[in-house]
């Protein structure tokens, strides 16, 4: 789901917490965001788009048309969604939460960076592998000059000449892009912290991928995933799960009640994809995010001299090898 978010879960967020805030302290301690935000998404159309251009149509369509809607559906909500604090909580398995966005959470967490980028990535795994002892945990802190001194194939920066002086209208014009860009990087993040997820997302994209494969390999290879997955979720109720035991429950619903229409609405997708081909110039959502991931799996992979590794695992990689120095360091202790 690299390009294909649903729009309504950044505005659904937002309401929650503008709601939550007028309540007391204690009783926000009696709400989770995240089963407010599913329970809202879930009496809610969804509204997946896969392009930059389809996320601000859309997301204005949506503050203009429905957001009367959401504010009614999110009251709802807190009145149907308080938590048990005597109720044992099954989290959802990673496997369903995977994302790029989420493992760049992941790593902020590891790692002690709170602001890590994707583009920051290989040189604050370096300084978390050199910075490796005994009994500490791994962080990417920049360290001292007396204590650590950058040596890798990364190299040293050059140092860069002081900014040529720039007119009004181009510092203007370079705030508001810094502006769009921290917007968007805030939102992309919002998607790997939230605990929740359509179950249905997974669903359609095992089952386009499964249609796709039984096409010529000419057609295929003009079959964009992400166009077929966001058609077809659009035309699904939406069945976000923030549990376990919800998960399963939604699995079986799908199964059931909506494998017919899943597998139909994917072929006529498909088919649409195929007749109204997206033009190359348009841009995916969150496309310059994830070609900075791209870029720093392959330093990463450099770094560490493999091929291997992805987003998809890196974190795991990044244990294994921590442990192994750590080891190798106790060793040398003896």
């Amino acid at each position: 789901m690299s390009n294909c978010r649903n729009v309504l879960e950044s505005i659904v967020l937002q309401e929650v917490q503008a709601q939550l805030k007028k309540l007391s302290p204690e009783l926000q301690k009696r709400y989770n965001v995240e089963d407010l935000a599913a329970y809202a998404l879930n009496r809610l159309p969804p509204m997946y788009v896969t392009t930059q251009k389809g996320w601000v149509q859309s997301r204005s369509r949506v503050i203009k048309e429905l957001h009367p809607q959401v504010v009614e559906v999110v009251k709802k909500a807190l009145y149907s969604c308080r938590t048990d604090p005597l109720k044992q909580r099954e989290p959802l398995p990673e496997s369903e939460l995977a994302s790029e966005p989420r493992t760049l959470v992941l790593l902020q967490e590891f790692l002690g960076n709170p602001n890590l980028r994707w583009d920051q990535v290989p040189q604050a795994v370096e300084r978390a592998l050199n910075n490796v002892t005994v009994g500490g945990n791994a962080r990417s802190s920049t360290p001292s000059k007396r204590t650590f001194e950058l040596h890798s194939y990364l190299g040293k920066k050059k140092a860069q000449p002081p900014p040529a002086a720039v007119n009004e209208p181009a510092s203007e014009e370079a705030r508001i892009k810094g502006a769009v860009d921290a917007n968007d990087f805030a939102i992309y993040i919002q998607v790997g912290k939230m605990a929740y997820r359509n179950i249905l997302e997974n669903i359609v994209i095992s089952v386009a991928r499964l249609q796709i494969s039984h096409l010529d390999p000419d057609l295929a290879e003009k079959v964009n995933l992400d166009e077929v997955t966001a058609y077809a979720l659009n035309r699904l109720p939406p069945l976000y799960a923030t549990d376990g035991e919800t998960l399963r429950q939604m699995r079986l619903k799908a199964k059931n009640e909506l494998a017919q229409q899943i597998a139909t609405n994917v072929r006529q997708a498909i088919q649409l994809v195929l007749q109204s081909p997206k033009p190359v110039k348009v841009k995916p959502q969150f496309l310059r995010f994830n070609r900075d991931m791209e870029k720093a799996m392959q330093e990463v992979n450099r770094l560490l001299n493999r091929s291997d590794i992805t987003w998809r695992n890196i974190l795991d990689v990044l244990k294994q090898e921590i442990e192994a120095r750590r080891s190798a360091l106790r060793q040398q202790n003896f």
